[in-house]
């Protein structure tokens, strides 16, 4: 019996996991290394609430928000996944006048540097997007992923890559929208990586500069 409830448990988990996962096309790699100053936050806008909670986060540091400016709720969206017949939720944007503005808590202990990963799930591409820290971050990394479309809403995910040094204990991230934009979700990944990460840090830096 113990094992049939172990295969359950087990079940029950891989199809949460895919469900709760299913835009977070592109997980960097050290998402699951163990190791200390690592974050993540997933926002898939399934309640009309302003600021919006994450729907996921693994954040030991504090609570992630994003608050929503100039969107509409909307649902009964075409899920991106096409294999699947449940509808979406999400934020339309009828204006250029828009904005998510995502703030993440991180570790407060000073590290070397701090890199973010941010998934974007929407109809069109972000017509900016800015981490707002001193220092500044800079953008190392902005590839196109063409993973689901619609006939009568067209997903794309928009995968960016920022490096920061040294950390700061947080940031807050701005995206902004072409007019007529529904946006679905949104993932992001944080790592403060000790001074014992440069070897790593270097040889990520250089992976990204390959897939450009």
């Amino acid at each position: 019996m113990k094992n049939y409830k172990s295969i359950f448990i087990l079940l029950f988990g891989v199809l949460f996991t895919n469900i709760l996962l299913a835009q977070d096309v592109e997980p960097p790699d050290w998402r699951t290394n163990g190791l200390p100053g690592l974050t993540f936050q997933i926002w898939e806008f399934e309640m009309d609430i302003n600021p919006a909670p994450p729907t996921y986060q693994s954040n030991v540091y504090g609570s992630s928000s994003c608050d929503v400016y100039s969107g509409e709720f909307t649902n009964n969206l075409p899920n991106p996944d096409s294999g699947n017949p449940t509808p979406v939720s999400g934020w339309y944007f009828p204006t250029e006048d828009n904005a998510l503005v995502l703030t993440v808590p991180n570790d407060p202990a000073e590290r070397d540097s701090k890199i973010i990963r941010i998934q974007i799930t929407s109809s069109k591409a972000p017509a900016d997007t800015s981490v707002g820290t001193t220092p500044p971050a800079t953008l190392i990394s902005n590839t196109y992923n063409m993973s689901w479309q619609h006939s009568t809403a067209p997903w794309y995910t928009y995968v960016k890559d920022y490096l920061i040094q040294p950390n700061p204990d947080s940031e807050t991230i701005a995206i902004n929208f072409p007019a007529n934009t529904i946006v679905e979700e949104v993932v992001i990944d944080t790592w403060c990586l000790p001074e014992a990460n440069v070897i790593f840090l270097v040889y990520l830096i250089c992976y990204f500069l390959r897939r450009k």
